[in-house]
């Protein structure tokens, strides 16, 4: 990952996903009808609790 210094703000230049990373990125967006949710910790522990109960 390279950081760039830009007037006011700092740069993080993207770096590649998996194809499974995308895919669960374009979930979450699925799952937030296309918002962008704060992962507070109340929705990590429901996305954890989810998990858990698999299988």
């Amino acid at each position: 990952m390279k950081i760039h210094r830009k007037p006011d703000a700092y740069y993080v230049e993207p770096f590649d996903l998996t194809e499974n990373e995308r895919g669960w990125i374009e979930f979450i967006r699925l799952a937030s009808r296309d918002t962008d949710p704060k992962p507070t910790l109340d929705r990590v522990q429901q996305l954890q609790k989810m998990f858990r109960n698999e299988g």
